[in-house]
């Protein structure tokens, strides 16, 4: 969805860290890419056993994660990607982008991010509904966006005036 208008939304708050909660995350974010008619197949990890940011393919690096899991190491983001085949820049050229992440210098999220185009067919209040059962919600947006990322938004690295194409659409309140 190379320069496309993009709808997000981003939740943050507190986030529970325990295995079984990452595990819950991973299981959400394979099937929500699924219910909304895209194929989950890319996936990045930063935790005690992932030290690299490369994307690499949930064939190849589900293994590892699930044996992660097992051994209850630290987990700081689980970001899951459906990118079409002749993707050149995994940040602008998903289909669908969900994450959670407690490693965002006090900016803990969970966060989705699609085209404007498939978030209008989607019920946005279930969506908000089900990533707050992955995080101790506190406060949230659903903004849009066009060519611009909006993980650098939400790690609040910029101020809100420096994203020329960013147009809130609802703030989320507790």
């Amino acid at each position: 969805m190379p320069r496309d208008m993009t709808t997000t939304i981003l939740l943050y708050g507190h986030i529970i860290t325990e295995t079984s909660e990452w595990l819950k995350w991973y299981d959400y974010a394979i099937q929500q890419i699924k219910s909304i008619g895209f194929v989950p197949n890319y996936i990045g990890v930063k935790g005690e056993s992932f030290n690299s940011t490369k994307l690499t393919t949930i064939k190849r690096t589900e293994a590892k994660l699930k044996e992660s899991f097992q051994r209850n190491e630290v987990i700081n983001r689980i970001s899951l990607y459906s990118l079409p085949d002749n993707f050149k820049t995994a940040a602008f050229d998903y289909d669908v982008y969900l994450s959670r992440d407690t490693d965002t210098g006090g900016n803990a999220n969970v966060m989705i991010t699609v085209s404007s185009s498939t978030f209008s067919q989607l019920n946005h209040q279930t969506l908000v509904d089900n990533l707050k059962s992955h995080i101790q919600f506190s406060s949230g947006q659903i903004f849009e966006m066009i060519g611009e990322d909006p993980l650098i938004y939400a790690l609040k690295a910029n101020p809100p005036t420096s994203f020329k194409t960013l147009r809130v659409i609802a703030e989320l309140k507790k």
